[in-house]
């Protein structure tokens, strides 16, 4: 399993989403990034979405971070090839799509994919066990 973490700025004169509506907000976001894990790695899990919304404005132009957390398994993902390079441009790709119906203009400032602290014991009896990606190949 893969952690996954996201970053991005919003900066736009109107959001679909308000300030008070924040914890909404987060539960779809939450909602729509398990679907596109789902698609892109056939599961995953969501661990937390936050939106900020800081009180100052500049130029007219409301800003607000969101981060992301959830865990993936890289070994699983989809598209080829199974590089992180290809994993971090399709989550790009489809969550700056899903923000940008939210919030306008999205700057993804950071996506990183790393290995989760757990380790996968290996049993070559079982065919369907994958390994994480980021793992050195036996």
């Amino acid at each position: 399993m893969c952690n996954l973490q996201v970053h991005v700025q919003c900066a736009h004169r109107f959001y679909e989403v308000l300030p008070n509506e924040v914890e909404s907000a987060e539960l779809t976001v939450e909602d729509a990034v398990s679907q596109i894990l789902l698609d892109l790695f056939g599961k995953g899990a969501v661990d937390e979405v936050t939106i900020r919304f800081p009180s100052d404005l500049r130029m007219g132009l409301q800003y607000c971070s969101i981060d992301i957390r959830a865990q993936c398994f890289c070994q699983f993902f989809s598209l080829l090839p199974r590089t992180q390079e290809n994993m971090k441009h399709a989550l790009v790709k489809r969550i700056c799509s899903l923000l940008k119906e939210l919030f306008g203009s999205v700057n993804i400032e950071s996506v990183a994919l790393s290995p989760s602290p757990r380790v996968y014991e290996y049993d070559e009896n079982n065919e369907n066990q994958a390994e994480c990606c980021h793992q050195p190949a036996r």
